[in-house]
């Protein structure tokens, strides 16, 4: 949008790497900050993607940093073995599961647990490659395709025992080993849905509702637990964590991250409390100043997120819309005086779009493939739920897709 040069300026020096295969899988990152470290002598790898947790801490530790996650603290963030493993020892309700080498422990599993199970690369995120196995025409199929992009050859699979329930997303900070604030977020849908829903998104919990401190307690328990020696957790950082609200009234833990939500749930934090997590956490890193505002916060709640609560009296819902199956003809854009046509819906608070005029898209290939990117308000949970809908339908019924199998143009209907 900026350009190169803009994206760029103030940076002393920048690699750019263009084969993703080789970023996301292969070495060459490692070389690269080896040579860097040679000539730089950089005292801080700061990490914001997930991907690149566990290699940032390999880094920090390759070079003696100490300004972040160690090795052995940040596996536990991103292996889902070994996360439910040192969580449970510590009391923790996590889902029956399992590591999976092959076929025969997916066979083994499902004779002793039944289905529905789940199976899930042990290092991944946003449900890529995240498969549900319900029947043994399921398993079957599964079996053909054991081995494909996104399933790391050294750590594997992990398969768990389905669970029942809504899904809530969990999303703070921690500055100094303490949670400065925590709050929990209820998903529509779920990720693994997105090939059957026109969208996936959640909305923050109000304030007085009794799963609020359930959740967050819950999971500052969490974070407790993965921070036991001999590895303990980093001083500064964010996280990300999804937990299920069972019809027995359980909370079970799905999976934590050591980082921000993705995509627009850190937006919804920005708007729910003038943080971004982002610059909050690199300068907290970095040892620098925080933003007047944030600071003032800080000394406003002295105990943490037990106190900090949201700023608006609204709530505040987030939404990833997925792609038709079909070529794109028209959808609501900017015209020259930068004002949407039509106009956005009052209720929406920002609006983010991801394709172009004649781009084809084949529906998502998973729940991070979305073509718009939205926050929406409600001053309850049942408008707040509508408005999510309601922008959903807005931009279908505001668009033209042609069909890619028989030309057919159509809309929303």
């Amino acid at each position: 949008k900026y350009g190169k040069e803009h994206i760029l300026k103030g940076y002393h020096h920048v690699e750019i790497i263009h084969d993703k295969d080789h970023y996301e899988r292969g070495g060459i990152v490692e070389l690269i900050a080896y040579k860097l470290h040679e000539k730089y002598r950089f005292t801080h790898v700061i990490v914001l993607n997930e991907g690149d947790i566990i290699r940032g801490a390999r880094i920090r530790s390759l070079f003696g940093l100490k300004n972040g996650q160690t090795p052995g603290n940040a596996i536990r963030y991103r292996d889902k073995v070994i996360m439910k493993e040192v969580a449970s020892r510590s009391g923790i309700r996590v889902p029956t599961f399992a590591p999976v080498e092959s076929v025969s422990d997916v066979i083994g599993f499902v004779r002793q647990h039944g289905y529905p199970v789940v199976i899930k690369p042990r290092l991944g995120y946003s449900s890529v490659n995240t498969t549900v196995l319900k029947t043994e025409d399921d398993l079957n199929n599964f079996a053909k395709n054991l081995v494909g992009p996104g399933i790391d050859p050294i750590y594997g699979l992990e398969i768990e025992k389905f669970v029942n329930g809504p899904m809530y997303h969990i999303d703070g900070l921690v500055l100094d080993g303490k949670i400065v604030f925590s709050w929990p977020s209820k998903y529509i849908g779920t990720v693994l849905q997105f090939t059957q829903n026109k969208y996936i998104a959640g909305y923050s919990l109000p304030i007085g509702d009794p799963l609020v401190d359930r959740l967050n307690c819950f999971i500052e328990q969490v974070i407790h637990s993965l921070g036991v020696d001999p590895y303990p957790n980093p001083v500064h950082f964010p996280f990300h964590a999804e937990a299920w609200h069972t019809p027995e009234d359980e909370l079970v833990l799905c999976e934590i991250a050591s980082r921000g939500g993705g995509g627009n749930i850190k937006k919804e934090i920005k708007e729910l409390f003038s943080v971004n997590l982002d610059e909050i956490w690199t300068i907290a890193q970095c040892g620098d100043t925080y933003p007047d505002d944030f600071k003032k916060d800080l000394k406003r709640h002295p105990q943490g997120y037990h106190t900090f609560t949201p700023k608006p009296t609204y709530l505040v819902g987030w939404s990833y819309i997925y792609p038709k199956s079909g070529t794109v003809i028209a959808f609501p854009e900017k015209n020259e005086s930068g004002v949407y046509v039509p106009p956005l819906p009052d209720y929406c608070l920002h609006w983010q779009t991801f394709l172009e005029k004649g781009q084809r898209f084949s529906g998502p290939k998973d729940c991070a493939d979305t073509v718009v990117a939205c926050l929406v308000k409600g001053d309850n949970e049942t408008e707040v739920i509508n408005n999510i809908n309601n922008i959903a339908e807005w931009f279908f019924q505001n668009s033209v897709w042609e069909n890619l199998s028989n030309n057919i143009i159509f809309t929303s209907q």
